[in-house]
């Protein structure tokens, strides 16, 4: 791993609604001095959509003035569309927004999770999975992969149309009151494989927990089930109920067998949305299949 790709790997663990200073991304690379090659790094991102660039900004929060990828501007308009708050037009509110660490990027496999919690002040349950895909990784979002079946549940048990782009996604999460996060915050993992997972770290559900009422959490497949128990629930005392995993692999499981173990979650529904009754299985299944 070279100095960039040290760079592009710090770069990659400043969550969503995040910045760090270039001086900080450096210091993850081992070299506070670097912070000059840090700027050089990425404005030759290979990566724009996967490499976060835009969440590095001076020491006092202004935002670059040639940023490489749209100018200034864009800097600031991909920060405040995850969240970010400035002071002024072209300076990050650094008190309430700059991250208070970044691990030291070393010379190993560990992967860490890239994108922040989905919930809102209106979440009640918490669906928890195991560790983002590579899809998902890359897409910066959860439940990535094409095959994976999660969207379908939730769409069909709330008899909502299919979303397809990640803003239609987490309106359908948070308009029901649902929250998404996953329970390890880094790993060694090969590829996707949840059986691969070693040396996992919990991610800290606090951030949750403390700015909504959560009051049930479900476990989407065993492995995150496992983990919860592990290293999770001895802290936060708190059941989670564990759902059949909605991932392609874990195929013997229809889509229609996984919308009736997964209808616990609707506990309930809006009064123009009816329950859905297992008899309403198949077509449901039909009408998401003709959507996919």
């Amino acid at each position: 791993m070279n100095v960039f790709d040290k760079v592009y790997e710090a770069v990659k663990r400043i969550p969503e609604g995040s910045v760090a200073t270039y001086g900080q991304v450096a210091a993850a690379v081992g070299n506070p001095r670097l912070s000059r090659v840090v700027g050089y790094a990425l404005h030759v991102n290979p990566q724009p959509g996967v490499i976060p660039c835009h969440r590095v900004v001076k020491r006092d929060g202004e935002v670059s003035s040639a940023f490489a990828f749209g100018g200034a501007n864009r800097q600031v308009e991909l920060l405040q569309a995850e969240g970010v708050g400035f002071r002024d037009e072209s300076h990050v509110d650094m008190d309430r927004f700059r991250v208070s660490f970044l691990p030291l990027v070393a010379e190993d496999t560990r992967v860490y999770h890239p994108f922040a919690p989905l919930y809102s002040n209106g979440s009640r349950v918490l669906i928890l999975g195991s560790f983002p895909s590579v899809k998902s990784r890359e897409q910066q979002f959860f439940y990535g992969h094409p095959q994976n079946r999660f969207w379908k549940v939730i769409s069909g048990l709330y008899h909502a149309p299919l979303p397809a782009s990640v803003p239609e996604k987490k309106a359908l999460i948070l308009s029901h009151g649902l929250a998404l996060w996953d329970t390890v915050a880094s790993c060694e993992i090969a590829g996707s494989s949840d059986v691969s997972i070693k040396e996992a770290k919990p991610n800290n559900l606090r951030v949750i927990l403390d700015h909504c009422q959560i009051q049930r959490i479900y476990c989407n497949g065993k492995a995150s089930w496992n983990l919860y128990n592990r290293m999770i629930r001895p802290e936060i005392r708190m059941e989670a109920v564990c759902l059949p995993s909605t991932s392609p692999a874990n195929a013997q499981w229809s889509l229609d067998r996984l919308l009736e173990a997964w209808s616990v979650i609707v506990e309930s529904p809006p009064a123009e949305c009816p329950p859905s009754m297992p008899g309403q299985q198949a077509e449901m299944r039909n009408r998401l299949e003709k959507n996919a």
